[in-house]
């Protein structure tokens, strides 16, 4: 049992270290922004793998054992240090919901905030798609405090005079 707790946790671990290397890449790349429920997902995986690894401490099967343990452990805690850091990303740039509207078919629903981020950047106006892994941005318009929102048909909106297809996956940024 402990043996294969040691062999899992290792295995686990180093495919979560893709897992969240990926996240962190979709975290950096301004489109998608990462959902509360993906974050604590990837808590959920990281227990496991402490779990398994130190109940892998515990298997005294081979010599390789217990180095295979403290490199899990090793990049468990790096991994951990890493969420972190993504929950401190989505608590930064201070953004105000102001509007939530739905397509009329109701296939897609599109929240709109205000941000602002102070005196170190600039203020205006962003739009995002709800998704279960990762919210899409979809519309970002610096220095903008009226939103005009109108859905042509199902799939096209209009924000501000700027006519956007959801379902081609547009995006407007300026």
């Amino acid at each position: 049992m402990h043996r294969y707790a040691n062999i899992y946790s290792f295995y686990i671990s180093i495919l979560s270290l893709f897992l969240f290397s990926f996240v962190l890449y979709t975290a950096w790349s301004q489109p998608y922004i990462i959902t509360s429920f993906l974050r604590w997902t990837l808590l959920i995986i990281l227990a496991v793998i402490f779990i398994l690894a130190l109940t892998g401490f515990k298997s005294t099967a081979t010599k390789f054992s217990r180095s295979r343990s403290i490199i899990t452990i090793g990049i468990a805690s790096m991994l951990l240090i890493i969420w972190f850091f993504l929950q401190f990303l989505s608590y930064i740039g201070g953004k105000e919901l102001l509007q939530t509207v739905e397509s009329p078919n109701q296939e897609y629903t599109v929240h709109f905030y205000s941000w602002d981020a102070g005196a170190a950047g600039t203020f205006g106006i962003v739009g995002e798609i709800d998704g279960v892994w990762f919210d899409k941005r979809f519309y970002r318009e610096r220095h903008a405090e009226v939103l005009e929102v109108e859905w042509i048909n199902d799939r096209t909106i209009s924000i501000n005079n700027h006519q956007l297809d959801l379902e081609m996956e547009e995006i407007y940024s300026n």
